[in-house]
Protein backbone atom coordinates (compact mmCIF):
# COMPACT_ATOMS: atom_id res chain seq x y z
CA UNK A 1 0.00 0.00 0.00
CA UNK A 2 1.71 3.39 -0.99
CA UNK A 3 1.06 6.27 0.97
CA UNK A 4 0.84 10.30 -0.11
CA UNK A 5 3.65 12.71 0.72
CA UNK A 6 1.87 14.50 3.57
CA UNK A 7 -0.97 12.41 5.16
CA UNK A 8 -3.80 10.09 4.51
CA UNK A 9 -7.48 11.68 5.24
CA UNK A 10 -9.89 8.62 5.02
CA UNK A 11 -13.50 9.61 5.66
CA UNK A 12 -15.51 5.91 6.05
CA UNK A 13 -17.03 3.87 7.95
CA UNK A 14 -14.44 2.57 10.57
CA UNK A 15 -15.80 -1.40 10.14
CA UNK A 16 -15.70 -1.72 6.57
CA UNK A 17 -11.74 -0.23 6.49
CA UNK A 18 -10.41 -1.54 9.32
CA UNK A 19 -7.06 -2.59 7.29
CA UNK A 20 -6.31 1.01 7.00
CA UNK A 21 -4.92 1.29 10.70
CA UNK A 22 -1.82 3.15 10.86
CA UNK A 23 1.08 0.83 10.04
CA UNK A 24 4.45 0.25 11.95
CA UNK A 25 6.66 1.43 9.24
CA UNK A 26 5.95 4.89 11.34
CA UNK A 27 8.40 5.71 13.90
CA UNK A 28 7.55 5.84 17.11
CA UNK A 29 10.11 7.72 19.50
CA UNK A 30 8.52 6.19 22.42
CA UNK A 31 9.16 3.16 21.64
CA UNK A 32 12.37 1.82 22.77
CA UNK A 33 14.66 -0.31 20.35
CA UNK A 34 16.84 -1.94 22.20
CA UNK A 35 15.49 -4.55 24.75
CA UNK A 36 15.61 -3.51 28.75
CA UNK A 37 16.95 -6.16 31.13
CA UNK A 38 13.70 -7.97 32.38
CA UNK A 39 11.31 -7.44 34.37
CA UNK A 40 11.08 -3.92 34.74
CA UNK A 41 8.04 -1.83 36.78
CA UNK A 42 7.09 1.94 35.61
CA UNK A 43 7.03 3.26 38.74
CA UNK A 44 4.31 6.01 37.44
CA UNK A 45 1.36 3.39 36.64
CA UNK A 46 3.10 -0.02 38.11
CA UNK A 47 2.67 -1.70 34.34
CA UNK A 48 5.88 -3.98 34.17
CA UNK A 49 7.29 -5.35 31.10
CA UNK A 50 8.23 -8.67 30.90
CA UNK A 51 8.29 -11.26 28.37
CA UNK A 52 8.54 -8.93 25.28
CA UNK A 53 5.60 -6.32 26.15
CA UNK A 54 3.97 -4.32 28.26
CA UNK A 55 1.65 -5.77 30.77
CA UNK A 56 -0.45 -5.22 34.45
CA UNK A 57 -0.60 -8.10 37.25
CA UNK A 58 1.59 -8.61 40.24
CA UNK A 59 5.25 -7.17 39.31
CA UNK A 60 7.95 -9.48 40.46
CA UNK A 61 10.15 -7.72 43.64
CA UNK A 62 13.11 -7.62 41.40
CA UNK A 63 11.65 -5.55 38.69
CA UNK A 64 13.95 -2.28 37.76
CA UNK A 65 12.54 0.65 37.59
CA UNK A 66 11.86 2.43 34.03
CA UNK A 67 9.22 4.69 32.63
CA UNK A 68 6.64 3.05 30.34
CA UNK A 69 5.86 5.20 27.04
CA UNK A 70 2.28 6.12 28.17
CA UNK A 71 3.34 7.58 30.81
CA UNK A 72 6.56 9.40 28.90
CA UNK A 73 4.19 10.33 26.56
CA UNK A 74 1.90 11.92 29.33
CA UNK A 75 4.68 13.67 30.70
CA UNK A 76 5.72 15.25 27.73
CA UNK A 77 2.86 16.34 26.97
CA UNK A 78 3.22 14.28 23.36
CA UNK A 79 -0.21 12.87 22.70
CA UNK A 80 -0.34 9.87 19.72
CA UNK A 81 -4.03 9.98 19.00
CA UNK A 82 -6.66 12.93 18.90
CA UNK A 83 -10.11 12.24 18.90
CA UNK A 84 -12.43 16.03 17.79
CA UNK A 85 -16.40 15.23 18.72
CA UNK A 86 -18.55 18.42 18.27
CA UNK A 87 -22.06 18.78 16.87
CA UNK A 88 -25.94 19.00 18.20
CA UNK A 89 -26.16 15.51 19.40
CA UNK A 90 -23.06 15.25 21.26
CA UNK A 91 -24.07 18.92 23.17
CA UNK A 92 -27.58 16.64 23.92
CA UNK A 93 -25.78 13.81 24.66
CA UNK A 94 -22.46 14.42 26.29
CA UNK A 95 -22.76 12.64 29.44
CA UNK A 96 -23.78 9.54 27.23
CA UNK A 97 -20.88 10.04 24.96
CA UNK A 98 -18.19 10.36 27.39
CA UNK A 99 -19.27 7.65 29.18
CA UNK A 100 -18.56 5.51 25.53
CA UNK A 101 -15.43 7.11 25.03
CA UNK A 102 -14.07 5.99 28.78
CA UNK A 103 -15.57 2.44 28.36
CA UNK A 104 -13.51 1.82 25.08
CA UNK A 105 -9.98 2.99 26.87
CA UNK A 106 -11.14 1.49 29.97
CA UNK A 107 -11.44 -2.07 27.56
CA UNK A 108 -8.40 -1.23 25.28
CA UNK A 109 -5.96 -0.56 29.00
CA UNK A 110 -7.21 -3.68 30.62
CA UNK A 111 -5.29 -5.49 27.71
CA UNK A 112 -2.65 -3.07 26.47
CA UNK A 113 -1.21 -0.96 29.25
CA UNK A 114 0.24 1.72 26.61
CA UNK A 115 -3.47 2.28 25.65
CA UNK A 116 -4.62 5.10 28.10
CA UNK A 117 -6.69 8.41 27.88
CA UNK A 118 -4.78 11.60 28.71
CA UNK A 119 -6.95 14.62 28.71
CA UNK A 120 -10.78 15.32 27.97
CA UNK A 121 -10.76 18.97 26.92
CA UNK A 122 -13.25 21.51 25.38
CA UNK A 123 -12.88 22.66 22.17
CA UNK A 124 -12.81 26.64 22.50
CA UNK A 125 -15.66 26.70 20.43
CA UNK A 126 -17.86 25.49 23.65
CA UNK A 127 -19.19 23.19 20.74
CA UNK A 128 -17.28 19.58 20.97
CA UNK A 129 -14.30 18.27 23.19
CA UNK A 130 -10.71 17.29 21.93
CA UNK A 131 -9.93 14.22 23.49
CA UNK A 132 -5.56 13.02 23.57
CA UNK A 133 -4.60 9.94 23.76
CA UNK A 134 -0.84 7.94 24.37
CA UNK A 135 -1.94 5.35 21.04
CA UNK A 136 -3.08 5.97 18.08
CA UNK A 137 -5.38 2.88 17.64
CA UNK A 138 -7.08 3.91 20.67
CA UNK A 139 -8.02 7.27 18.88
CA UNK A 140 -9.23 4.86 15.82
CA UNK A 141 -11.23 2.86 18.14
CA UNK A 142 -12.88 5.06 19.45
CA UNK A 143 -14.01 6.71 16.30
CA UNK A 144 -15.28 3.23 15.25
CA UNK A 145 -17.69 2.92 18.64
CA UNK A 146 -18.70 6.84 17.76
CA UNK A 147 -19.80 5.90 14.39
CA UNK A 148 -20.75 2.46 15.20
CA UNK A 149 -23.34 3.61 18.52
CA UNK A 150 -24.21 7.25 16.60
CA UNK A 151 -23.54 7.17 13.36
CA UNK A 152 -22.40 10.72 12.26
CA UNK A 153 -19.07 11.35 10.08
CA UNK A 154 -15.93 10.33 11.23
CA UNK A 155 -12.82 10.92 9.30
CA UNK A 156 -9.36 9.74 10.08
CA UNK A 157 -6.52 11.15 9.05
CA UNK A 158 -3.08 9.28 9.51
CA UNK A 159 0.09 11.33 9.81
CA UNK A 160 3.08 9.26 7.41
CA UNK A 161 6.18 10.57 9.22
CA UNK A 162 4.62 10.54 12.69
CA UNK A 163 3.34 8.04 14.75
CA UNK A 164 -0.13 10.08 15.20
CA UNK A 165 -4.07 9.69 14.38
CA UNK A 166 -6.50 12.58 14.27
CA UNK A 167 -10.05 11.47 14.45
CA UNK A 168 -12.89 13.95 14.24
CA UNK A 169 -16.48 12.94 14.58
CA UNK A 170 -19.50 14.99 14.30
CA UNK A 171 -23.12 14.05 14.25
CA UNK A 172 -25.86 17.31 13.68
CA UNK A 173 -28.90 16.04 13.46
CA UNK A 174 -30.87 15.34 17.04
Amino acid sequence: MSYPSESLDISHCAREHHDRLPREWRHDTYKSTIKPDEPVVCPTCRAFFHEGHWQWGDTPSHAHESQCPACHRIADHMPAGFVSISGAFFNVHRDEIEHLIHNVEKQQKAEHPLKRLIKIEAITDGNGILITLTDPHLAHDIGEALHSAYKGEVHYEYQKEEYTTRVSWRRDAL
